[in-house]
């Protein structure tokens, strides 16, 4: 039973610190990157446009002439 205890204990404290980054990263900043944070020139300057593809006349909807071909 005491060995049960040691053994559950021990797998406690490797558990924790696992989870505070004492054999790496901690698992909860995998995937984050804050060195590109950091490497950033001014990103409140940025600009967002929104640039959608023109419409030409031949794409105009044929929906309507096939549509009201359908007779019961």
């Amino acid at each position: 039973m005491r060995t049960l205890f040691l053994l559950a204990l021990l797998a406690n404290f490797a558990l924790y610190a696992y989870g505070t980054g004492a054999f790496g990263i901690p698992p909860q900043e995998r995937g984050r990157e804050p060195e590109r944070l950091t490497r950033q020139t001014a990103p409140e300057t940025l600009q967002v446009t929104l640039s959608l593809p023109r419409r030409s006349e031949s794409a105009a909807p044929a929906s309507s002439s096939s549509a009201g071909a359908r007779t019961e």
